[in-house]
């Protein structure tokens, strides 16, 4: 019986979904902190005009961006994508994607460029143009509007491409 778990297919909505809401808690993760510095710290100490809590904030926040930076390079995924083994890869090749294509194609112009470039509408047409940018992931192929502008898919990588560990940011 062949076992097609072992081979990468296209990620589902649910795992997609999945990852964001990941993401968003472990950016929320940085609250915690802020109120952990300022318990430790106090308000009174300030650098900056900033409390200690917002310096250990910002802190965590350079941490987890480093770390994104990092599993983007090196693994063409996000923090949430690592977290459940689904990678974005060219559309046509299947090979994982370049930072400036993750980066430059399905963040900056994919889901911003295009709403940040009208100025006082961007208000309106941001959560619009949210809106329709998810609802294209109930396509047959499962690609949102920022993946065919960037000429990419996230795929559910293979047993044997997936990290070791935890902390495994090794180049696939």
């Amino acid at each position: 019986m062949h076992d097609t778990y072992h081979h990468e297919h296209i990620a589902t909505r649910g795992e997609r979904l999945l990852a964001i809401i990941l993401e968003i808690i472990v950016l929320a993760s940085i609250v915690p902190f802020k109120w952990l510095g300022d318990y430790l710290f106090g308000q009174r100490w300030t650098v900056l005009e900033m409390t200690g809590g917002d310096l250990l904030g910002v802190m965590v926040l350079l941490a987890l961006l480093y770390l994104q930076i990092i599993l983007v390079v090196r693994r063409s995924q996000s923090i949430g994508k690592y977290m459940l083994d689904i990678q974005v890869v060219h559309n046509k090749t299947e090979k994982r994607i370049g930072f400036w294509r993750y980066y430059l194609l399905r963040d900056i112009v994919g889901r911003t460029l295009i709403i940040g470039s009208l100025p006082i509408l961007d208000l309106i047409f941001e959560p619009l143009y949210f809106f329709i940018d998810s609802l294209f992931i109930f396509r047959k192929d499962k690609r949102t509007l920022h993946d065919l502008i960037a000429g990419t898919k996230v795929i559910h990588l293979a047993l044997e491409k997936r990290a070791k560990s935890f902390f495994d940011f090794s180049k696939l």
